[in-house]
């Protein structure tokens, strides 16, 4: 059983889940960027187009590749290829309960404070993350993620719910920043 299916079979065999349970495994499985190849193809190469699935027209646009690995009706697994000087949308996620991002490379976080009166985010931590950090998400966690390196990064998202939930990933609240204010953006993918 590789690596992607132990996970999976953890998560569906535990009844408590939560961030640092699932922390933990995934420290124990010791995930590497070649594990991921089966999804998202070379991640050695630093074009998007090496990789087995081809690119929707989204990808093409912003340099990133979502695949979903896994999605059961509590929770997803996906992986995110994101190319050089690529960044998500300062997003929330509205359904998830509970989650994890593991990166494989290095990666720029923040997080933010919407202060819903003015519309004004403030960011409350900004850190560059290193090779296998893990991040906790939950229902308030404002953030955006991104790869401000000169070579691919990989991220490792699972986002789960303890009812079921259709497309856990697909719900965001999805901002730009305009002269110092989040502007909501109509599409739904943080991406």
């Amino acid at each position: 059983m590789d690596k992607m299916q132990q996970l999976i079979k953890f998560i569906n065999h535990s009844h408590d889940i939560s961030p640092s349970k699932l922390s933990s495994f995934l420290y124990r499985l010791n995930f590497s960027r070649s594990d991921f190849s089966n999804w998202i193809g070379d991640v050695t190469s630093k074009n998007a187009s090496s990789n087995p699935n081809p690119p929707d027209e989204k990808m093409e646009q912003t340099n990133i590749q979502k695949t979903i690995v896994h999605q059961a009706p509590y929770y997803e697994v996906l992986l995110v290829r994101w190319n050089q000087q690529t960044f998500s949308s300062i997003h929330f996620h509205e359904q998830v309960e509970w989650g994890i991002i593991q990166v494989f490379g290095e990666a720029s976080y923040a997080t933010f404070l919407l202060n819903e009166t003015d519309m004004r985010a403030d960011c409350l931590t900004q850190t560059m993350l290193e090779d296998k950090s893990l991040v906790e998400i939950n229902p308030d966690t404002m953030h955006q993620l991104g790869n401000h390196a000169n070579e691919p990064l990989v991220t490792l998202h699972i986002y789960g719910n303890h009812s079921p939930v259709e497309n856990i990933s697909q719900s965001v609240g999805r901002f730009k920043l305009e002269k110092e204010k989040l502007v909501p953006i109509s599409d739904k993918d943080a991406f």
